[in-house]
């Protein structure tokens, strides 16, 4: 799943899409016209196009959407359009918060029967734009859909975000955290550190790796006294 910023401008992406189509057109070499935009991004717009199947879980779906206070939907033009709790007007995706429409994504695949079991879903950064009460929404929510089935890998650097799984782990057996998640800490080379620890103990060495910038500047800061 791609940055929320994709969807909020997918109208614009899918025009510009268009026209580097036409302009390549006949022309044997595209690179010439890389957007930057990911291949997988125009693929899981067109599976929201395509008719819906059955909801892969309606509990999880209504869970995001009375989190988010609404619903993401897609209008008879295919734009895709937040409908608030309550209100009979929708409103355009690129007009709502961030956040809303990172969460509200996901409730969408849910509902259109695209997040089943087996599949894959990758998110780079979830946290983004997520205020610290939605990240844990995210985390409930990515625990759940593994237990359905859904492969889920994500990348964080979030000490919030670490303290939410690991919030959840301590409420699991051993049994439940070995099935669900595998915790892996990369240093500044790309390279996993010290595999061998339980994940609850690697949880506790990333939280301590992410805080130690923050508490350096609170303790290398000067502050004057008048």
């Amino acid at each position: 799943m791609e940055s929320p910023v994709y969807w909020k401008i997918k109208s614009a992406l899918l025009n510009e899409q268009v026209r580097s189509n036409v302009r390549t057109l006949g022309r044997h070499n595209k690179s010439e016209n890389l957007s930057g935009v990911p291949q997988h991004f125009y693929d899981l717009v067109d599976l929201l196009g395509m008719q819906s199947k059955t909801a892969s879980s309606i509990e999880l779906h209504q869970g995001l959407n009375e989190s988010i206070g609404g619903e993401v939907v897609i209008s008879s033009t295919g734009e895709l359009s937040f409908l608030e709790k309550g209100m009979s007007t929708e409103v355009s995706l690129h007009n709502t918060a961030l956040g809303i429409a990172n969460l509200g994504i996901i409730s969408l695949l849910l509902k259109k029967g695209v997040l089943t079991q087996g599949s894959f879903l990758f998110i780079d950064e979830p946290e983004v734009h997520l205020h610290p009460a939605w990240q844990k929404v995210m985390i409930d929510t990515l625990y759940e859909l593994s237990k359905q089935g859904v492969n889920v890998v994500i990348a964080s650097h979030s000490i919030d975000m670490m303290k939410c799984v690991e919030n959840l782990m301590n409420k699991l057996s051993e049994k439940e955290i070995k099935a669900h998640f595998g915790i892996n800490q990369l240093n500044t080379e790309g390279k996993s550190v010290d595999e061998s620890l339980f994940p609850l103990r690697r949880i506790a060495a990333i939280k301590a790796d992410l805080g130690e910038p923050f508490y350096e500047m609170m303790n290398n800061g000067t502050v004057e006294c008048l």
